[in-house]
């Protein structure tokens, strides 16, 4: 006659901030391991331990899913710098973008631009 079952903690249902704080890091994680075309619905819900679905209710594409793990740690700057002058004001904003398209990586980007 077997046992008693052994005794297990609750699980929490994570919501909101906690999940979506997991969601994006598994995303990145898997965008380090595995490049934009190896970054799968199933790879990141495997690794933010949650369910496909959950993750198809908040992202209907790969796209999607990447694009706000990518805002989630590295947002778009919302204001342009100033400097007074129109030239030396868009040279800086195309210098924060330029560093912003090296952090991101252009294999990252070229896949965001294909899909």
């Amino acid at each position: 006659m077997p046992g008693p079952a052994p005794h297990t903690a609750p699980t929490t249902r994570r919501r909101n901030e906690a999940l979506l704080h997991a969601i994006h890091e598994a995303t990145r994680a898997e965008l380090r391991d595995h490049g934009y075309h190896g970054v799968t619905f199933e790879g990141v819900a495997r690794r933010a331990e949650t369910s496909k679905p959950v993750l198809y209710r908040r992202f209907p594409s790969r796209a999607e899913l990447v694009l706000a793990a990518i805002a989630a740690s590295d947002p778009i700057p919302s204001s342009s710098p100033d400097t007074g002058e129109l030239r030396e004001s868009l040279l800086a904003l195309f210098a924060t973008h330029e560093e912003r398209y090296h952090r991101v990586g252009a294999p990252v980007l070229r896949g965001l631009l294909a899909e």
